[in-house]
């Protein structure tokens, strides 16, 4: 039990909403197997996998690597193959994906597994064909031109092309049919102010808007458009809360929806966070909350929000059953080193079967993770961004040798002023210091001074030489 919850508070519910349709059926899974990306930006000729040496789809893939490596430029190409041709031309400014070292053909070409899923339509199929297992789909810019074309086809095994007449994903897309769940979010991650929240229309585009820094998050505003806000925030409740996604001075979440709003402060307090403060409570509005809650309350609130908004009222949800690709740039975005260290592991308890792949400039965020997990990004000597494995589990390395081996930080600067400090408590206790030293000493003691530094020691007196 939660401390902060009362002896006699009623046991959880454990995400697991029964309604009257028996069986779940939302966000079914779309995993993605690989992706090739030429001539996107510094991407010349990248490929990445995202299975595990059985062929089986891995969960986790995090790409690290300085600024200007193209992690965000990753998680874009793949939102865009996701989404088909016609959706891509929709979702940014495909003209800045361009290489502008040369006038080439930019290129994505990435395979999907699709595991069996009955209640999944597949459109384009050819006719007596068994439900498909994988999907390749194929992005072209031409020189010269800023919009996409291409088309999405069934295979029927990893290299051959099945018979399919058309584009798959334009239909996938353009009817926005369920069971293809793919969601993707920026940096720019806040809680909606309140009554701001507008309709989802094409919801399989909004959920990667975000991704191109295009339209807001609707996050704890699918209170106001879901049937029934209280099973959104019992989800979220469970999720965040008993999941423990957030710190522990989080107790409980409060979402009224339009249906209890009555006022503007009710407006205001429409979604209110409840927090530990000292020994007692308070209730806090969602959007009054820190930048680091907000970060993580929003992309998660939002995410659960669609599965729920894909699967309709009468669905009974069990977030540990919940399928598909999620996106994340730099996931561990304004949020403490301690929560940083726990968050991958809370979301691989909480998301078991959701298939993640984020980016971050953060070595807490990688304890949790395996060596293949982890994606090295880095530049070669033509200037072409290339990706390595790790050759070590960062689950077995200390914070100094994660900083060392993942980010080439073998010790953290300021190092000159340390080593001045040290310089100068030697000399300070050193009653056979010669008058070189002494003025050494000295000018160390107005240096440190000078930063601000109290030196903390005073001199011993010298020996009579």
């Amino acid at each position: 039990m939660r401390k902060g919850q009362g002896a006699g508070a009623k046991e959880p519910s454990r995400a697991l909403f029964r309604a009257s349709r028996p069986g779940p059926r939302y966000a079914r899974p779309v995993y993605l197997k690989s992706i090739d990306i030429d001539n996107v930006k510094l991407l010349r000729e990248l490929h990445l996998d995202f299975v595990h040496a059985d062929g089986s789809p891995r969960m986790w893939t995090v790409l690290i690597g300085e600024n200007g490596r193209c992690k965000t430029s990753i998680l874009r190409a793949i939102a865009l193959a996701a989404s088909g041709a016609a959706r891509a031309n929709e979702l940014g400014d495909l003209a800045s994906l361009l290489d502008k070292r040369g006038e080439r053909a930019a290129h994505l070409h990435a395979i999907f597994t699709l595991p069996l899923e009955p209640r999944r339509e597949h459109p384009k199929r050819r006719a007596g064909a068994q439900a498909p297992s994988l999907l390749s789909s194929d992005l072209t810019i031409p020189p010269g031109m800023t919009s996409m074309l291409g088309e999405s086809t069934y295979l029927d095994d990893g290299n051959d092309k099945d018979d399919a007449r058309g584009d798959a994903l334009f239909e996938v897309r353009g009817r926005n049919l369920p069971h293809w769940f793919v969601a993707g979010y920026g940096t720019n991650r806040v809680l909606p102010r309140p009554g701001a929240v507008e309709p989802v229309s094409n919801a399989s585009s909004a959920r990667l808007l975000s991704l191109f820094d295009r339209g807001a998050i609707v996050g704890t505003g699918f209170a106001d458009l879901l049937e029934d806000p209280k099973v959104f925030a019992r989800l979220l409740r469970d999720v965040l809360i008993h999941g423990e996604l957030l710190p522990k001075d989080a107790l409980d979440i409060e979402l009224r929806g339009r249906g209890g709003i009555r006022s503007g402060q009710d407006l205001v307090e429409g979604s209110r966070f409840r927090m530990r403060s000292g020994e007692g409570e308070v209730a806090i509005p969602a959007t009054w909350l820190s930048q680091g809650y907000q970060s993580t309350i929003a992309w998660i609130a939002d995410f659960l929000g669609h599965v729920l908004l894909e699967a309709g009222p009468s669905t009974e949800i069990d977030a540990k059953e919940i399928r598909g690709l999620v996106l994340i740039d730099e996931i561990d975005l304004h949020l403490h080193p301690r929560w940083q260290a726990r968050l991958v592991t809370a979301l691989k308890a909480a998301f078991p079967k959701v298939q993640f792949v984020v980016t971050t400039h953060s070595p807490m965020v990688l304890p949790a993770l395996t060596a293949e997990e982890v994606v090295l990004l880095d530049l070669d000597e033509e200037g072409s961004v290339v990706a390595r494995s790790s050759e070590v589990s960062p689950m077995l390395l200390t914070g100094s040798e994660l900083y060392r081996d993942f980010f080439g930080i073998s010790e953290l600067e300021p190092r000159d002023i340390a080593e001045d400090h040290r310089r100068y408590a030697f000399l300070v206790g050193n009653p056979a210091r010669t008058d070189a030293e002494d003025a050494e000493m000295s000018a160390l003691r107005t240096k440190l001074q000078r930063l601000g530094l109290d030196p903390g020691w005073e001199p011993v007196a010298r020996s009579p030489s």
